[in-house]
């Protein structure tokens, strides 16, 4: 009885592990003729395969090999079924749908179907279209108020509407748009940052009689005998006598965030990241540039100021820094100094950009009505000091990170590590990212609506 049984056991090994063509013979059998196969006779009389003794009470062998995985050659598993390996000309097996949402593979062919597989990224559905998702060029959708306040999309452009989408804190309501309201004699800014994906952040308390100072100074200048120097003028913002000094008072609580020097400067860089953009200046005709101090007090900024900030704070922790001027693109970002291999068109230093959560190193983005930054940028050098030598660790996650994008599909491993490194320097706001288990395609649609806004 035991060696019956024991050749039965591995009889059906067997069938797993390569009998495909008799799996298919048994697949077209019916339940009984299939339980018939395995008779008294083949096994002995005492042993039956199918009783609830030998498999357990209920089972069908048949529905066993399918949970394992196992279906014959040229057919897979579908909702627990064993279906016909059809495939259409971008891959997607029927009936799936595919990444190129609203299609389904049918009959070899990529059919509509809004209703089972949704529509792209960036469109919604309308009745049984998918229409694009109309935008300002902050990514806020027509009719609705941005991320900062008071803007709101109108019809493709900005504009205040303090009424509607009310105002920072701190603020008030000065006709649409919002101002800074000087009965607040000081105030305390929450400090985001992010170090190796621990998000952190301080308290840095200010007061605002230096913020009404600093907006009363004239920010002309003249040529008398001559013209100021670039690094002339970006020192005026940055040495102001009072700002200066309230400005250290921000580097010390970030020195007591780490001992590590190097990580202070990641602390620094991911602070001024994260301070939101001003979208409502972007679009101003004409606007007054704030100091460093400013930006923080107001927690917003554009490319100029929040790079001059980051600027101050890398120069106080004492590395070496500079502007990279593009004047084509209007657009600046910030150097600091490191190993050449590392560096920015081998000038010694390396690419920060300070207007939002970008990897150390990655001067590849997409901007706002410019695309890519392609022209040679000016360089102008303001401070030295030592070199941000670890930057190694940015650099390689950056180029893991690119060969990833790059990829129209990922395994299970590589979005592992996709979401690694993306969580790690949280380049984007969700906190957690759940692969769908039924549906690998998900992912990839998933993966690529990130990329989009991640350019």
């Amino acid at each position: 009885m035991k060696q019956k049984m024991l050749f039965g056991f591995l009889f059906v090994l067997l069938l797993f592990f390569g009998c495909t063509d008799f799996l298919k013979e048994l697949e077209s059998m019916p339940t009984k003729d299939f339980n018939d196969y395995f008779d008294s006779d083949f096994f002995g009389s005492d042993a039956n395969l199918f009783d609830e003794n030998f498999f357990g009470k209920d089972v069908n062998v048949w529905d066993e090999f399918i949970k394992q995985g196992f279906c014959p050659e040229g057919q897979r598993i579908f909702e627990g079924k064993c279906i016909p390996i059809i495939e259409c000309i971008d891959g997607t097996f029927e009936p799936d749908c595919s990444v190129k949402k609203p299609f389904q593979c049918i009959k070899e062919e990529l059919v509509e179907n809004i209703e089972l597989c949704g529509c792209p990224f960036d469109f919604r559905k309308d009745e049984n279209k998918c229409i694009e998702i109309q935008r300002c060029v902050d990514d806020t959708e027509y009719r609705n108020c941005g991320s900062a306040k008071p803007v709101f999309c109108e019809q493709g452009k900005l504009i205040n509407k303090a009424s509607f989408c009310g105002c920072p804190e701190f603020n008030k309501i000065n006709a649409e748009a919002c101002e800074f309201d000087f009965k607040i004699k000081s105030i305390q800014r929450k400090l985001d940052f992010v170090l190796r994906a621990k998000k952190s952040n301080f308290l840095f308390s200010m007061q605002s009689e230096l913020k009404k100072r600093l907006a009363g100074i004239s920010r002309t200048y003249y040529c008398n005998p001559g013209c100021p120097t670039d690094k002339e003028l970006i020192l005026m913002y940055l040495d102001e006598k009072n700002q200066k000094n309230e400005l250290l008072k921000l580097v010390e609580l970030i020195k007591i965030q780490s001992s590590e020097p190097d990580d202070r400067a990641r602390i620094a860089v991911s602070l001024v990241q994260r301070i939101p953009y001003d979208w409502t200046k972007f679009t101003a005709e004409r606007s007054q540039e704030r100091y460093p101090f400013e930006v923080v007090f107001d927690y917003a900024g554009v490319c100029g100021e929040k790079s001059k900030l980051l600027v101050f704070l890398l120069r106080e922790l004492g590395y070496g820094t500079a502007i990279f001027d593009f004047e084509k693109e209007n657009h600046w970002a910030v150097g600091i100094k490191c190993p050449l291999e590392y560096s920015y068109n081998n000038s010694g230093y390396c690419f920060i950009e300070s207007t939002t959560p970008t990897i150390i190193t990655d001067s590849k983005g997409d901007y706002v009505n410019i695309g890519k930054l392609l022209s040679e940028p000016k360089i102008i050098e303001l401070s030295t000091g030592s070199s941000f030598d670890s930057v190694s660790e940015e650099y390689r996650d950056l180029a893991e990170l690119t060969k990833l994008n790059e990829l129209k599909s990922m395994n299970q491993e590589e979005y592992k590590k996709w979401t690694e490194i993306t969580q790690k320097y949280f380049l984007t706001e969700l906190e957690e990212i759940v692969l769908p288990a039924e549906n690998p395609q998900d992912m990839t649609t998933l993966i690529e609506s990130i990329k989009t806004k991640l350019s």
